[in-house]
This record gives C-alpha cells, sequence and structure tokens, in this order.
C-alpha cells in the first residue's frame, strides 16, 4: 500500500497521474455479492477437487468468508479510487484442476481487472 502510494506521488511530480488509475491492496471483506460469486465459482467447479482449495465449508454463511484477509489461492483484492470498499480484483486460478461449468454469477466481480483460467 505504501510503495503503491509513493509510486503515485513520484508519477504525479513527474506529470503522470492522468495516466495512472490508483488503487492498493486490500484485507477487508468485499461486498456480499462478490464473496458470493466466489463460493459459487468453487462449488460450480469442483473447488474440493482443486490443487489449490479455498477454507470454503458448504452450508456456511456468506457473511463468515473473507478471501481478502488470509487471501485464497489466486485471488487478489484492491480498493479502488473514489470507493472505500475492498474489491476482488484478481482471479488467478491457472492449472488449479478446475472442472465444470463457470457460474453467471462471475458478472458481480464488478471489479475484476484479471480472470485467468488457463489449464
Amino acid at each position: 500500500m505504501v510503495l503503491d502510494l509513493a509510486i503515485f506521488m513520484v508519477c504525479c511530480v513527474v506529470g503522470l497521474c492522468a495516466s495512472i488509475s490508483l488503487s492498493m491492496n486490500c484485507i477487508t471483506t468485499p461486498p456480499v455479492k462478490e464473496v458470493s460469486s466466489l463460493v459459487e465459482l468453487y462449488v460450480a467447479t469442483n473447488g474440493e477437487q482443486w490443487d489449490n482449495q479455498w477454507p470454503i465449508v458448504v452450508n456456511n454463511s456468506i457473511e463468515s468468508y473473507n478471501p481478502c484477509a488470509l487471501p485464497w489461492y489466486g485471488v487478489s483484492c484492491q480498493f479502488f479510487e473514489d470507493d472505500s470498499t475492498c474489491h476482488v480484483a484478481e482471479l488467478a486460478l491457472e492449472a488449479n484442476s478446475l472442472s465444470g461449468s463457470l457460474p453467471s454469477s462471475l458478472a458481480d466481480l464488478t471489479h475484476l481487472q484479471l480472470l485467468d483460467f488457463f489449464i
């Protein structure tokens, strides 16, 4: 977080502010809709068979999960400019033995900047 801010400040000094979007890693819980989308992805793609599993227990309350605090494998979260909410920004699950169908709820990850399911 400090490094991102320092880079942003240096770039502003040299006149590059307009081309930089300030984002910082975060550990607070993202919106329930985003967490629910990740849980649905886990269930729909046989997460219990993944090489790097997430700490999901089926039938637990969605509110009990925070994929950002102790980051789940392949999940990165960030604050974005003009938004004080932590959002899922990256989902990189390449070579993790996913199988099944991707849920439509992935569309709820509205701040996603990277999506990688390469096999």
